[in-house]
């Protein structure tokens, strides 16, 4: 690969979310996200181009 090339991954998932606040208060959703993950080289840890979320929140 050339130095402005880099390996991506793409992938989607689903997930349940609950969120309990100090009052007691709970908050629950579903959804499925999507994230696009690069790293220039094998060698790098991944990071995250972008996030797309398709959830109730």
């Amino acid at each position: 690969m050339g130095p402005t090339e880099c390996y991506k991954c793409s992938d989607a998932r689903s997930f349940l979310l609950t969120i309990e606040q100090r009052d007691n208060e709970r908050f629950s959703g579903a959804g499925t996200a999507r994230l696009v993950l690069v790293r220039r080289n094998r060698s790098e840890p991944w990071r995250m181009r972008s996030w797309y979320d398709r959830s109730e929140f």
